[in-house]
């Protein structure tokens, strides 16, 4: 909500705006992918959602959207939240499940495939980085390797590793989660994800 701010003398300014957007609507499935719920809502509802990621999906609304609308989307979410508390066999559900999904497969618990998880060494600062010759490998294959790109899924739009940064096993694993996933990576060179632009080798940086 919008908060006041004071000068130095005490007067009030502008009101200023908290960082919280109302019209955004975060949707989470337990179990799910984002891409699953907005598949799902896409295809038997009709309900078209703006953007998915590994585990939520984001639905925007605007002055245009009517009640009528709302109704439908809170109809379509009670549906599936049904349909989902009545799945029984847990063996197929823990199939279905990805890596960002299980809290007890990223290091030290949490989301795997969260961006507040990929807390990269920082080897190099961006500008730094920015100055040294730069090879392509293997992605699967660049664990301890300096990082040389940006790598981002959007949303929610912040970097999962910038230049500079040490690349980690848990980052791989949120890479490979989201391309099984088909979740759209942005920020590499090689498109695929197969390969991933790292610092050239030196003895030391």
């Amino acid at each position: 909500g919008a908060k006041e701010s004071q000068s130095a003398g005490g007067r009030l300014e502008t009101p200023g705006v908290f960082a919280q957007d109302n019209s955004k609507l975060i949707l989470r499935a337990e179990g799910r992918s984002g891409k699953w719920l907005s598949s799902q809502l896409r295809s038997r509802f009709s309900l078209e959602l703006e953007m998915e990621a590994g585990g939520y999906a984001i639905a925007l609304t605007s002055i245009a959207d009517t009640q009528e609308g709302f109704e439908r989307l809170l109809a379509a979410l009670k549906q599936l939240d049904k349909e989902l508390d009545q799945e029984t066999d847990r063996a197929d559900n823990e199939i279905k499940r990805e890596v960002f999904e299980e809290p007890d497969r990223a290091p030290g618990g949490g989301n795997a495939c969260s961006w507040e998880m990929m807390l990269n060494p920082c080897i190099l600062t961006m500008a730094e980085a920015d100055a040294y010759p730069k090879e392509n490998v293997l992605t699967a294959g660049s664990v301890g390797r300096v990082c040389g790109e940006y790598i981002y899924l959007y949303p929610p739009g912040i970097p999962l590793i910038v230049p500079g940064e040490q690349i980690s096993e848990a980052l791989i694993r949120c890479l490979e989660a989201c391309r099984r996933e088909g979740l759209s990576l942005q920020g590499m060179q090689d498109h695929s994800g197969k390969t991933v632009s790292v610092l050239q080798r030196r003895e030391k940086f």
